[in-house]
């Protein structure tokens, strides 16, 4: 089965994608998720995970990331149920939205922000509701900065341990 002509979405999730938007939660790792269209002949492997080193950069290093120069990104895959003409973001926001999974519920309950297709990098894609329910208002479908560089595509944290 070829899963790249299927790929509807790449993006960054949970705990880094809701420090890019809000700065304040902390990033322990990278969590990068492939977003694929279900497949005639079967569904992505959902145990699917492959773990990489970021590289230096201003995101430091992970006080329990041994063995690494920089933060650990977990790449993994999932297929969701849409075509794959979908237009990505809603079918990612309908997968999350439905949370018939534990890995949607998971996802749902942080951030995601697009980094790929090109078009979309910077993308907020889900946030999940302010404790009060509200939603701020850079929640959904706006471009995610970092509260302190300002710029897209930038990571950070408060404590991290240099190499």
């Amino acid at each position: 089965m070829r899963w790249s002509d299927r790929v509807l979405l790449v993006a960054l999730c949970r705990g880094a994608a809701l420090h890019y938007l809000d700065g304040r939660n902390g990033v322990k790792d990278l969590d990068v998720w492939a977003f694929y269209a279900r497949h005639p002949d079967g569904d992505f492997p959902a145990r699917w995970r492959v773990m990489a080193d970021f590289g230096p950069s201003e995101l430091g290093r992970h006080p329990d990331d041994a063995g690494y120069r920089g933060r650990h990104v977990d790449l993994i895959g999932r297929s969701i149920d849409a075509t794959s003409d979908a237009e990505p973001v809603r079918a990612v926001r309908r997968y999350l939205r439905m949370a018939g999974t534990t890995s949607a519920r998971a996802l749902a309950a942080k951030a995601v922000v697009a980094l790929d297709p090109p078009g979309l990098l910077g993308i907020t894609v889900w946030r999940a509701p302010q404790r009060d329910g509200a939603t701020s208002a850079a929640a959904m479908g706006t471009s995610g900065r970092c509260c302190r560089h300002r710029r897209d595509a930038s990571l950070c944290s408060g404590s991290v341990a240099q190499p």
